[in-house]
């Protein structure tokens, strides 16, 4: 891979990871849970993450199976806008 399409990629995935990153921000925003999310991409993947901060309820949405939902609708969001 060229240097050129190197940066393409890392361009694509830092941009998917802020549509998912969004989407996610805007559910947690619905649900009134509080978070600081963060993007990064490493190994070819975009990876978000969000951090608990000081007063948060972010144990709502902290359950397996939630976290799971939470991944597939982020990536279906991605899947669409791209």
């Amino acid at each position: 891979m060229t240097n050129n399409e190197s940066e393409r990629s890392l361009d694509v995935l830092e941009a998917e990871g802020d549509i998912a990153a969004d989407y996610l921000e805007e559910m947690m925003d619905i649900c009134d849970i509080d978070g600081d999310i963060d993007i990064d991409v490493r190994q070819g993947r975009a990876y978000i993450a969000i951090a608990d901060s000081t007063e948060s309820n972010l144990r709502l949405i902290s359950e397996p199976d939630t976290v799971d939902a939470l991944q597939e609708l982020a990536r279906l969001a991605v899947q669409v806008k791209t």
